[in-house]
């Protein structure tokens, strides 16, 4: 993986002040570079080779200074989110900002057809249907074969939908050995042709 990083250093940043424990939640207060919108957004943690992230939620943004209060799950805790760190913030995750920034993805422009795919039913009742290629458990209840039942895809960013009764085409890449990202080429010019990503 080779990101481009002075496209995340173009992002806000906030230094953390404190964080406290509030029922399941982590409370954090700290000092953004530049304002930010509230409501969900992702600390990142970029090191040579690997990129994680935590969603946030963002409660005060704040105006003086841009002094800020936010929070996350405990679930999410990690050693990097300390007193005194600062972390860039944006509203990707972090499978969008690698498909923004990895300079070492393939792309491909592709016209969808819809493939077949199996489905089975879950415990919980509801059916899910597998991407191409996918296999459903073997203890697996009620799966079947459904011819053309993959019908379409969305794209990663704007959720487009990609099908031969909607934009007939995108861009395709191999983000994990098992997984294809779909893109729409509006996104793709946007975003992933210019590697920048949208303040």
């Amino acid at each position: 993986m080779k990101l481009k990083l002075s496209e995340i250093d173009r992002l806000p940043s906030l230094t953390i002040d404190d964080k406290f424990p509030h029922d399941d939640d982590i409370f954090i207060e700290g000092r953004f570079t530049s304002p930010v919108e509230r409501g969900l957004q992702f600390f990142y943690n970029v090191t040579p080779g690997s990129l994680s992230d935590v969603p946030v939620v963002v409660h005060y943004p704040g105006k003086a200074e841009h002094r800020a209060i936010a929070s996350y799950t405990s679930n999410w805790d990690a050693d990097w989110l300390g007193k005194g760190a600062r972390l860039p913030i944006g509203t990707y995750d972090c499978r969008e900002l690698r498909l923004i920034l990895d300079l070492e993805l393939k792309w491909e422009e592709l016209a969808f057809h819809a493939s077949d795919c199996w489905s089975y039913v879950k415990d919980d009742g509801w059916r899910v249907s597998l991407g191409p290629g996918g296999q459903p458990p073997t203890d697996a209840r009620n799966a079947r074969l459904e011819r053309g039942g993959w019908d379409h895809e969305h794209c990663a960013f704007c959720w487009e939908t990609i099908a031969e009764y909607a934009e007939k085409s995108g861009f395709v890449t191999k983000l994990y050995p098992d997984r294809f990202e779909w893109v729409c080429s509006g996104c793709y010019k946007e975003m992933i042709v210019p590697h920048r990503l949208r303040i």
